[in-house]
């Protein structure tokens, strides 16, 4: 019972401070032309500081250098000081320099704090069991929305564009408190190749922690994180674009939209956590990537039926992503036991990166084809996520390890 009430009390930790990251990451999308005027800047330097954002997170495994190093707590501070730094620079410094270091400092602090706390899970939770555990963090993805941005909305409107920043930095402060309070500073060292957290971890010295990046392992599940992304956001950038142009949604459509894509993935998140331990995690994530082709592949027949078919269509594209990618990620805690954190952050600069390519493709599709083009496009890049994950196999639990897992996991049965 006291285990049981320990690992809830860590993912209620996890699941607020993730909340707080993520909605810190996703209020520039919502409320950007408020931070646009608030800074003086055009669109453009705006979207130019997005961009800056998503491409800084190619050094998302030097980011796992920490936790790798140092130990899952120290990561999980490490990535809340950056978060720290970047607010405070994004609410002092007025200006784009100001603005987009507290766009880059804040991804950076998801990943650094992500990756950690997945290897935390990773290094205590048996892997028949993870995924659950993992989906269940997950949440606060959607949370950020549903939560997150009213709250920010609630600020913005009682003061002016800087107080999200300072209360993110206030809650920073706070969550590094709680994670140095709750989340204990060593693990034992596990049987399957895991650490032994705040003992550092051998031939990961220097610069040596590259070295492990020629594990073919990383390649694939890179490649599997960048091809699926990319697929998602080549929809899901131009999506409210199409809607206006297409059945001339004004604010009020594209607000029921996105609420109805928020239910989505909120709905993809539970039913992972509901089924990728029972289905098999590789297994999940295969039937998800084949939905999520099928969705793109309906989503111009559906929209010829009109506004509730477009809908429809845009609300099974986002929920069969969810449920892959929030899959992939307990799968993606097993392809290099030893090497957790660095696993983590590789699979997170490929996400970033997916994204980025998304993002460059998608403006060219839509001029060329409209959403037809960009479903097309959506569906290539999935055959090849697809591809790469066929050749992704998660690394066998030693009986050790599994054990030693076993009995601090609540999902150990």
């Amino acid at each position: 019972m006291r285990r049981t009430r320990q690992w809830l009390g860590w993912l209620v930790l996890f699941v607020v401070i993730r909340t707080a990251l993520n909605a810190a990451n996703r209020m520039a999308y919502p409320f950007l032309d408020i931070f646009r005027v608030g800074l003086g800047l055009s669109q453009a330097a705006i979207a130019q500081a997005l961009a800056w954002r998503s491409a800084s997170l190619v050094v998302g495994p030097a980011l796992a250098w920490w936790p790798e190093r140092h130990g899952r707590r120290a990561g999980m501070l490490f990535g809340l000081a950056l978060f720290v730094v970047g607010m405070v620079l994004g609410a002092l410094w007025r200006g784009w320099w100001g603005f987009t270091l507290a766009l880059v400092l804040a991804a950076w602090a998801k990943v650094a704090f992500d990756t950690s706390m997945q290897a935390f899970v990773g290094d205590r939770v048996a892997y028949r069991g993870r995924g659950a555990w993992l989906a269940a963090t997950e949440f606060s993805w959607s949370l950020s929305f549903f939560v997150g941005m009213p709250v920010v909305g609630w600020l913005l409107a009682r003061g002016d564009w800087r107080l999200p920043f300072w209360a993110f930095a206030v809650l920073g402060v706070v969550f590094a408190g709680w994670v140095w309070r709750w989340v204990p500073v060593q693990d034992r060292a596990r049987g399957d190749g895991g650490m032994l957290e705040g003992s550092g971890v051998s031939g990961l010295g220097g610069f040596q922690w590259l070295y492990a990046l020629r594990a073919a392992p990383l390649w694939q599940a890179a490649a599997f994180g960048f091809f699926a992304t990319a697929a998602n956001e080549v929809v899901g950038l131009l999506f409210g674009a199409w809607l206006r142009q297409a059945y001339g949604f004004a604010l009020g459509g594209l607000s029921l939209a996105a609420t109805l894509i928020g239910l989505a993935e909120l709905s993809g998140e539970g039913l992972t956590l509901l089924a990728v331990d029972g289905v098999g995690k590789r297994r999940f994530v295969t039937l998800g990537l084949l939905g999520n082709m099928l969705a793109a592949l309906a989503l111009p027949w559906l929209a010829a039926q009109g506004q509730g078919g477009a809908l429809l269509g845009l609300v099974a594209f986002f929920f069969t992503f969810e449920t892959l990618l929030v899959g992939s990620i307990p799968l993606m805690t097993q392809i290099l036991p030893h090497r957790r954190a660095l696993a983590m952050g590789t699979f997170a600069g490929s996400v970033a990166l997916g994204r980025a390519l998304g993002a460059t493709l998608a403006p060219s599709l839509y001029a060329w084809g409209s959403m037809t083009g960009l479903t097309w496009a959506a569906i290539g890049l999935d055959v090849l996520a697809l591809a790469a994950l066929t050749r992704l196999r998660p690394a066998r639990e030693t009986k050790r390890g599994a054990a030693l897992a076993s009995e601090d996991s609540a999902t150990s049965g």
